[in-house]
């Protein structure tokens, strides 16, 4: 399975909407611009943005277990985010932006939207659909509004 690319990582969280404006004035087609703008992390464009990291993890878990298994979840995700890494090395600089994969491990926003969409649509219709949900969900957040807004993305 290969990762698709998200173009538009180099615009991700811009909130200064002078800056966002400035940034859309520049390339013809921003979402390919060859420099990431992004306050908190910059990695080459066409890398993926953080829920796209997350959600491609679940996606091949999915695939490769061809259903929700936890601890294969787990275990890629320590693969990625864990000792040695790239994202680790990236987490512990103290100077933003970091350079590598972001992650926020106050996983209490839009990754559990972002987690439950693989999970979504392997088990749409299916009676167990939140309850697989809650599971993906709950390996990286015991956060019940994290959990809560998961689900209501679900």
């Amino acid at each position: 399975m290969r990762r698709e690319k998200n173009q538009t990582q180099p615009l991700h969280w811009i909130y200064n909407a002078t800056k966002l404006e400035e940034a859309l004035k520049g390339p013809t087609n921003p979402e390919f611009r060859p420099e990431s703008l992004c306050p908190f992390y910059t990695q080459d464009t066409g890398k993926l943005s953080c829920y796209g990291d997350h959600s491609f993890i679940v996606l091949e878990s999915l695939a490769e277990k061809n259903g929700v298994d936890v601890g294969d979840y787990g275990e890629r995700l320590y693969k990625y985010y864990g000792a040695g890494t790239e994202a680790e090395k990236a987490r512990q600089s103290k100077a933003y932006p970091v350079a590598g994969p972001w992650t926020n491990y106050d996983i209490s926003d839009m990754h559990t939207c972002s987690v439950a969409i693989p999970v979504v649509a392997k088990y749409a219709g299916k009676p167990e659909m939140l309850e697989n949900v809650r599971k993906i969900i709950e390996v990286t957040s015991l956060n019940e509004e994290a959990i809560t807004i998961g689900l209501v993305c679900a």
